[in-house]
């Protein structure tokens, strides 16, 4: 929902490279309440994530969602970094909950329970803010996509069992790079030096992770 609010007071760009520093939350927490091992690999690894999901966060304006053109008055802007600044603790926390939950749940049980939670925000959130929801056949390709991510979602916390959760909120990212190159092919968006920077820090970066955990 924040996510979403914050696109009313900044650029998507700007909004999509915020909300992927919710990684540094979940990183230090892992690292400074689950005493993780750090290790030069792992801290190259990390950074390199980090550098390449933001860096693909910046898609041209021109293929954004909403037209960045008129820049935001101050005020506004305040209020948008605010918005994403509690977006970025909340998710980045979250994350890191994740990894002690898994303890006593099993990944589908886990998937299962955000799930419910996720719905009832949802579900409140469309009473008091509304509007409805169109019954169209673009809900239900979104719901569809919703399915994708839920099913996503219990490979992640299958993975977090035997991974630290550093470094499994961190590879996760990843998955910007199958975006990226699915707007290059079906939507035909450059991908340039940027963003080509960006894919392959991201894609070594994941390749560091996977070689830290042995």
């Amino acid at each position: 929902m924040l996510y979403c609010f914050g696109l009313d007071y900044l650029p998507v760009s700007l909004v999509v490279t915020l909300s992927n520093l919710y990684i540094v939350v979940t990183i230090v927490l892992g690292i400074v309440v689950l005493h993780e091992p750090v290790t030069g690999l792992k801290i190259a690894g990390l950074t390199c994530i980090v550098a390449g999901v933001l860096l693909l966060g910046h898609s041209p304006a021109r293929y954004a969602a909403h037209p960045e053109a008129s820049p935001a008055r101050t005020p506004r802007q305040a209020r948008g970094f605010v918005i994403m600044g509690v977006y970025v603790v909340l998710i980045g926390v979250g994350a890191f909950l994740e990894k002690p939950a898994l303890t006593g749940l099993t990944a589908t049980q886990l998937n299962a329970l955000m799930g419910i939670a996720m719905t009832a925000v949802a579900g409140t959130a469309l009473a008091v803010k509304g509007p409805r929801l169109p019954m169209t056949k673009r809900t239900l390709a979104v719901l569809g996509v919703g399915i994708m991510i839920g099913a996503a979602s219990v490979f992640y916390f299958l993975g977090l069992r035997g991974l630290p959760v550093s470094v499994a909120s961190a590879a996760s990212n990843a998955s910007v790079v199958v975006t990226v190159v699915l707007s290059a092919i079906f939507l035909h968006q450059p991908i340039g030096r940027a963003r080509g920077a960006g894919l392959a820090l991201t894609l070594l970066g994941a390749t560091l992770l996977a070689l830290s955990t042995g």
